[in-house]
């Protein structure tokens, strides 16, 4: 249950885009052994529907988000291996068995061989599970997969600051997380993270993934969230709009809609254009025009959600595009 005047917290969406958008360099920081061994000149492919089909949701499950990937891997030979990641948020019993049991439905669709990996973001010192050992009389299996421990990482935070590989940025915002409690503490780690990423010098589109993790999976409640956007907006003003990302899409929502009955329909016009170029980039000539013309504050208003809710610029120019 939330606390009170807390938002109640998303992990598997963050995590699932975070795992996926960073896969490689999840993997090398976890298992840097089988990034070497992995040939990443070829595409990752992801297989998230056949994992859902054959590995459903139970009740009660402690994990966080599953993640299934097909691999290639170097040498010349057509060696495929599925990567099967589940990341773990509290200690449980069953993992062991659960992960078993994945890797056996698993098996026996794919006939591929699988790496099984769990990142355990519990707080537990000592919860490290390892195995699943059903055997008795001789017989049965005893089935092996890795574990990453994100707690080990407590204490050594500069390393994190100084490792170039960028999913170092993802485990020092779980913890950071994990040491703010309160509103006004989430508020300064969010700010401080953000300001720490901005300094990294990582491409931009692995800033604007960061970024979208960290303003996804740290919630505010909705005064400090507005607060935190005051203080975005002035911090990247003297940053290119790639870094102005949706790392608040409800907070954008609200703001691009005050926006609209503060200052008119010239500003709500600017803040959609500048919700798109955060979420999507470059923007066609086309899209900055349309939006241009509009002066009807309902279609504004639709323009806004629109903006926030669609996949891709496609999307977008189609709601455009409507007739009204």
């Amino acid at each position: 249950m939330a606390r009170k005047g807390h938002p109640r917290d998303d992990f598997d969406g963050p995590w699932k885009d975070v795992l996926e958008r960073f896969f490689h360099e999840f993997i090398e920081f976890c298992a840097e052994d089988v990034s070497q061994a992995i040939d990443w000149s070829e595409e990752v492919v992801f297989l998230q529907q056949e994992l859902a089909a054959l590995v459903p949701e139970e009740d009660g499950r402690k994990g966080i988000v599953d993640v299934l990937a097909q691999v290639r891997l170097k040498g010349g030979a057509a060696a495929r291996v599925l990567c099967h990641v589940e990341a773990q948020a509290r200690r449980t019993d069953d993992l062991g068995r659960r992960l078993f049991r994945d890797h056996t439905r698993l098996f026996e669709s794919k006939q591929l061989p699988i790496f099984t990996l769990a990142p355990l973001l519990d707080r537990s010192p000592t919860w490290r599970p390892d195995r699943f050992d059903n055997r008795v009389f001789g017989t049965g299996s005893d089935f092996r997969f890795r574990s990453v421990k994100l707690r080990d990482w407590l204490g050594r935070e500069a390393e994190l600051l100084a490792s170039p590989n960028p999913f170092a940025q993802v485990v020092l915002t779980w913890l950071e997380l994990q040491r703010a409690r309160t509103g006004a503490q989430r508020l300064e780690s969010k700010g401080r993270l953000i300001r720490g990423l901005l300094t990294r010098g990582l491409e931009a589109e692995k800033v604007r993934g960061l970024l979208r993790f960290i303003g996804w999976i740290v919630r505010l409640p909705a005064k400090l969230e507005t607060r935190f956007i005051q203080e975005m907006r002035a911090m990247t003003e003297l940053k290119d709009d790639v870094y102005m990302l949706p790392w608040e899409r409800d907070g954008w929502e609200r703001g691009m809609k005050e926006g609209m009955k503060e200052g008119g329909a010239r500003k709500c016009r600017e803040n959609v254009l500048r919700f798109l170029a955060a979420r999507f980039g470059h923007l066609p000539e086309e899209i900055r025009q349309g939006v241009e013309r509009i002066g009807d504050p309902d279609r504004l208003d639709r323009l806004v959600e629109a903006a926030a809710v669609a996949e891709n610029l496609a999307d977008f120019a189609a709601a455009l595009a409507e007739k009204v």
